[in-house]
Protein backbone atom coordinates (compact mmCIF):
# COMPACT_ATOMS: atom_id res chain seq x y z
CA UNK A 1 0.00 0.00 0.00
CA UNK A 2 1.56 3.66 -1.03
CA UNK A 3 1.21 5.93 1.93
CA UNK A 4 -0.93 8.33 -0.11
CA UNK A 5 -5.01 9.34 1.29
CA UNK A 6 -7.81 10.08 -0.87
CA UNK A 7 -9.54 12.85 0.99
CA UNK A 8 -13.16 13.91 -0.23
CA UNK A 9 -17.01 14.91 1.28
CA UNK A 10 -19.75 15.89 -0.92
CA UNK A 11 -21.60 18.45 0.65
CA UNK A 12 -21.31 20.40 4.44
CA UNK A 13 -22.71 18.23 7.23
CA UNK A 14 -23.75 18.31 10.75
CA UNK A 15 -20.28 17.81 12.81
CA UNK A 16 -18.48 18.08 9.36
CA UNK A 17 -15.82 15.64 8.81
CA UNK A 18 -14.03 14.29 5.21
CA UNK A 19 -13.55 10.50 4.81
CA UNK A 20 -9.99 9.23 4.52
CA UNK A 21 -9.01 5.97 2.35
CA UNK A 22 -5.39 5.01 1.63
CA UNK A 23 -4.50 5.13 -2.16
CA UNK A 24 -3.66 1.12 -2.73
CA UNK A 25 -0.46 -0.17 -4.33
CA UNK A 26 -1.20 0.23 -8.52
CA UNK A 27 -3.49 3.79 -8.35
CA UNK A 28 -1.59 6.99 -9.92
CA UNK A 29 -1.97 9.73 -7.29
CA UNK A 30 -3.00 12.05 -9.90
CA UNK A 31 -6.08 9.47 -11.06
CA UNK A 32 -7.23 8.53 -7.23
CA UNK A 33 -7.64 12.43 -7.01
CA UNK A 34 -9.74 12.34 -9.83
CA UNK A 35 -12.15 9.59 -8.16
CA UNK A 36 -13.82 10.46 -5.32
CA UNK A 37 -16.93 13.05 -5.64
CA UNK A 38 -17.67 12.09 -9.03
CA UNK A 39 -16.66 8.15 -8.62
CA UNK A 40 -18.29 8.05 -5.41
CA UNK A 41 -21.57 8.75 -6.78
CA UNK A 42 -21.62 6.96 -9.28
CA UNK A 43 -20.75 3.94 -7.15
CA UNK A 44 -23.12 4.70 -4.39
CA UNK A 45 -26.38 5.57 -7.49
CA UNK A 46 -25.59 2.05 -8.39
CA UNK A 47 -25.80 0.18 -5.03
CA UNK A 48 -29.10 2.36 -4.13
CA UNK A 49 -30.27 1.31 -7.54
CA UNK A 50 -29.53 -2.84 -7.49
CA UNK A 51 -30.69 -5.21 -8.58
CA UNK A 52 -30.04 -4.34 -11.86
CA UNK A 53 -29.55 -7.20 -13.56
CA UNK A 54 -31.47 -7.53 -16.73
CA UNK A 55 -33.07 -4.16 -15.92
CA UNK A 56 -32.96 -1.23 -18.75
CA UNK A 57 -31.38 1.70 -17.31
CA UNK A 58 -31.02 5.41 -19.11
CA UNK A 59 -28.25 7.54 -17.54
CA UNK A 60 -29.04 11.33 -18.52
CA UNK A 61 -25.84 13.17 -18.57
CA UNK A 62 -23.91 10.02 -19.03
CA UNK A 63 -20.49 11.35 -20.71
CA UNK A 64 -19.71 13.67 -17.64
CA UNK A 65 -17.68 12.52 -14.29
CA UNK A 66 -20.72 11.08 -12.73
CA UNK A 67 -22.16 9.66 -15.33
CA UNK A 68 -19.29 7.97 -17.05
CA UNK A 69 -18.63 6.08 -13.51
CA UNK A 70 -22.47 5.14 -12.90
CA UNK A 71 -22.76 3.57 -16.48
CA UNK A 72 -19.69 1.63 -15.68
CA UNK A 73 -20.93 0.22 -12.54
CA UNK A 74 -24.34 -0.20 -13.86
CA UNK A 75 -23.13 -1.70 -16.83
CA UNK A 76 -21.50 -4.47 -14.42
CA UNK A 77 -24.81 -4.62 -12.16
CA UNK A 78 -25.39 -6.34 -15.45
CA UNK A 79 -28.02 -3.49 -16.61
CA UNK A 80 -28.54 -2.54 -19.95
CA UNK A 81 -27.25 0.97 -20.30
CA UNK A 82 -28.85 3.66 -22.76
CA UNK A 83 -26.89 6.21 -22.37
CA UNK A 84 -27.74 10.44 -23.07
CA UNK A 85 -24.62 11.23 -24.64
CA UNK A 86 -23.19 13.81 -27.41
CA UNK A 87 -21.69 11.74 -30.77
CA UNK A 88 -18.51 12.59 -30.22
CA UNK A 89 -18.97 10.43 -26.69
CA UNK A 90 -20.69 7.32 -27.97
CA UNK A 91 -17.52 5.43 -28.64
CA UNK A 92 -16.54 6.07 -24.89
CA UNK A 93 -19.77 4.71 -23.77
CA UNK A 94 -19.76 1.64 -25.62
CA UNK A 95 -16.80 0.88 -24.41
CA UNK A 96 -17.96 1.48 -20.78
CA UNK A 97 -20.78 -1.54 -21.19
CA UNK A 98 -23.47 1.28 -22.60
CA UNK A 99 -25.95 -1.10 -24.71
CA UNK A 100 -27.54 2.53 -26.68
CA UNK A 101 -26.14 6.19 -26.79
CA UNK A 102 -28.75 8.45 -27.10
CA UNK A 103 -27.75 12.16 -28.62
CA UNK A 104 -29.91 14.88 -26.93
CA UNK A 105 -28.85 17.55 -29.05
CA UNK A 106 -30.04 15.89 -31.73
CA UNK A 107 -33.35 14.55 -31.10
CA UNK A 108 -35.87 14.90 -28.26
CA UNK A 109 -34.46 11.99 -26.01
CA UNK A 110 -38.17 11.43 -24.45
CA UNK A 111 -39.46 10.69 -28.16
CA UNK A 112 -36.37 8.66 -28.97
CA UNK A 113 -36.52 6.64 -25.78
CA UNK A 114 -40.48 5.91 -26.22
CA UNK A 115 -39.72 4.47 -29.84
CA UNK A 116 -36.80 2.39 -28.58
CA UNK A 117 -38.57 1.09 -25.38
CA UNK A 118 -41.77 1.09 -26.08
CA UNK A 119 -42.84 -0.28 -22.88
CA UNK A 120 -40.47 2.12 -20.79
CA UNK A 121 -37.59 1.88 -19.29
CA UNK A 122 -37.25 0.35 -15.70
CA UNK A 123 -34.81 2.82 -13.63
CA UNK A 124 -33.52 6.77 -14.47
CA UNK A 125 -30.74 8.16 -13.50
CA UNK A 126 -30.67 11.97 -14.20
CA UNK A 127 -27.51 13.65 -13.75
CA UNK A 128 -28.52 17.21 -15.87
CA UNK A 129 -32.42 18.38 -14.74
CA UNK A 130 -32.37 20.93 -12.76
CA UNK A 131 -35.63 21.71 -13.20
CA UNK A 132 -38.68 19.60 -12.05
CA UNK A 133 -40.79 19.71 -15.41
CA UNK A 134 -37.86 18.24 -17.36
CA UNK A 135 -36.90 15.43 -14.99
CA UNK A 136 -41.25 14.78 -14.77
CA UNK A 137 -40.85 14.34 -18.30
CA UNK A 138 -38.40 11.76 -18.34
CA UNK A 139 -39.84 10.29 -15.63
CA UNK A 140 -42.59 9.12 -17.27
CA UNK A 141 -40.29 6.75 -19.55
CA UNK A 142 -40.22 4.70 -16.31
CA UNK A 143 -42.59 2.02 -15.96
CA UNK A 144 -44.73 1.35 -12.86
CA UNK A 145 -42.37 -0.69 -10.23
CA UNK A 146 -39.19 1.11 -11.45
CA UNK A 147 -37.03 4.17 -9.93
CA UNK A 148 -36.23 7.68 -11.02
CA UNK A 149 -33.26 8.65 -9.77
CA UNK A 150 -32.89 12.91 -9.65
CA UNK A 151 -29.10 14.02 -8.48
CA UNK A 152 -30.16 18.30 -8.37
CA UNK A 153 -33.37 17.13 -5.74
CA UNK A 154 -35.79 18.00 -7.99
CA UNK A 155 -37.92 14.43 -8.01
CA UNK A 156 -41.62 14.91 -6.69
CA UNK A 157 -41.70 11.67 -4.67
CA UNK A 158 -45.14 11.55 -3.64
CA UNK A 159 -46.39 12.28 -7.40
CA UNK A 160 -43.90 9.36 -8.65
CA UNK A 161 -45.42 7.40 -5.98
CA UNK A 162 -48.91 7.59 -7.13
CA UNK A 163 -47.80 6.39 -10.58
CA UNK A 164 -46.20 3.35 -9.24
CA UNK A 165 -42.78 4.49 -10.03
CA UNK A 166 -39.97 4.72 -6.83
CA UNK A 167 -38.77 8.45 -7.22
CA UNK A 168 -35.10 9.25 -5.27
CA UNK A 169 -33.40 12.43 -4.85
CA UNK A 170 -29.86 11.61 -4.11
CA UNK A 171 -27.31 12.77 -1.75
CA UNK A 172 -23.87 11.21 -1.52
CA UNK A 173 -23.27 9.01 1.59
CA UNK A 174 -19.34 9.10 1.71
CA UNK A 175 -17.71 6.79 3.37
CA UNK A 176 -13.96 5.52 3.62
CA UNK A 177 -15.68 2.41 2.49
CA UNK A 178 -17.20 3.35 -0.14
CA UNK A 179 -14.03 5.29 -1.40
CA UNK A 180 -11.84 1.56 -0.48
CA UNK A 181 -14.44 -0.08 -3.24
CA UNK A 182 -14.01 2.70 -5.43
CA UNK A 183 -10.13 2.91 -5.53
CA UNK A 184 -10.54 -1.21 -5.81
CA UNK A 185 -12.24 -1.47 -8.90
CA UNK A 186 -10.43 1.01 -10.32
CA UNK A 187 -7.05 -1.00 -9.38
CA UNK A 188 -8.56 -4.31 -10.38
CA UNK A 189 -9.56 -2.83 -13.66
CA UNK A 190 -13.12 -3.19 -13.15
CA UNK A 191 -13.51 0.41 -13.97
CA UNK A 192 -11.67 2.82 -15.86
CA UNK A 193 -11.40 6.92 -14.68
CA UNK A 194 -12.65 9.25 -17.51
CA UNK A 195 -10.47 11.86 -19.43
CA UNK A 196 -8.12 13.20 -17.18
CA UNK A 197 -6.76 16.68 -17.59
CA UNK A 198 -3.53 17.77 -15.24
CA UNK A 199 -2.40 21.51 -14.81
CA UNK A 200 0.03 23.34 -13.04
CA UNK A 201 -0.49 25.59 -10.52
CA UNK A 202 0.61 28.57 -12.48
CA UNK A 203 -2.42 26.90 -14.73
CA UNK A 204 -5.25 27.49 -12.00
CA UNK A 205 -6.04 31.26 -12.66
CA UNK A 206 -6.79 30.56 -15.87
CA UNK A 207 -8.70 27.09 -15.88
CA UNK A 208 -11.03 29.10 -13.30
CA UNK A 209 -11.28 31.85 -15.50
CA UNK A 210 -14.07 30.73 -17.92
CA UNK A 211 -13.23 33.84 -20.56
CA UNK A 212 -10.04 31.82 -20.46
CA UNK A 213 -10.54 28.19 -19.48
CA UNK A 214 -9.43 25.56 -22.28
CA UNK A 215 -12.17 22.72 -23.34
CA UNK A 216 -11.57 20.30 -20.60
CA UNK A 217 -13.26 16.70 -20.50
CA UNK A 218 -14.04 14.46 -17.85
CA UNK A 219 -11.83 15.57 -14.76
CA UNK A 220 -9.49 18.37 -13.92
CA UNK A 221 -6.38 17.74 -11.72
CA UNK A 222 -4.01 19.86 -10.42
CA UNK A 223 -0.50 17.96 -10.42
CA UNK A 224 2.32 19.59 -8.45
Amino acid sequence: MSTGLVKMSFMPAPFFSEPLARVPSGLDDVVAAALPTAGGAGLALVDQLEPLAGKTVLIVGAGGGVGSFATQFAANAGGNVIANVRADDAERMRGYGAKETIDRRAVALPAAVRQAHPDGVDVLIDLVDADAAGFAALASLVRPGGTATSTNYVADEAALRASGVTGINFALPMSSELLERLAQAVVDGRIVAPPITRISMEEVPAALNPAQARPARGKTVIAL
